[in-house]
């Protein structure tokens, strides 16, 4: 999440997720897989939450004064990148180019095949072209 507070604010989120929905876990599942499906869509819901850019650029800047920390740069822009994409292409996004995974690591975490985590990577860098091309990537 970039800041060592909103960390541990999606930890105690997660947590509580995986408290509340136990009984939906399903036996056969990977525990690891369920853990990391619940923590990634935390994290996306904290990234499509519309008044956070606003903290973010607050909390780095002074008012009147440009952002001058990359990482907030960095962040809005794969927050601007995520909204251009279906959620099943975000998360593979994510696993793939945050969290640094193999496709194959993906593949095994999700239960799909390889082949299609190549498509929907390919998908994720063919729609954020096509906004980047359009200039939606700058609001």
């Amino acid at each position: 999440m970039g800041d060592r507070d909103a960390g541990k604010d999606v930890m105690q989120e997660v947590f509580l997720r995986v408290f509340r929905a136990r009984a939906e876990f399903d036996a056969a599942a990977s525990p690891l897989a369920w853990l990391y499906r619940i923590t990634t869509n935390i994290c996306l819901n904290r990234l499509r939450d519309s008044g956070r850019r606003r903290d973010i650029l607050d909390q780095a800047t002074s008012p009147g004064e440009p952002a001058i920390d990359g990482t907030i740069d960095a962040a809005l822009t794969v927050r601007a990148l995520l909204g251009h994409v279906p959620e099943e292409v975000q998360e593979i996004a994510i696993y793939y180019f945050v969290d640094q995974m193999s496709q194959e690591e993906i593949a095994t975490l999700l239960a799909i095949p390889r082949r299609t985590i190549a498509y929907r990577i390919e998908r994720f860098r063919s729609l954020t072209r096509a906004a980047a091309h359009d200039g939606e990537l700058a609001s």
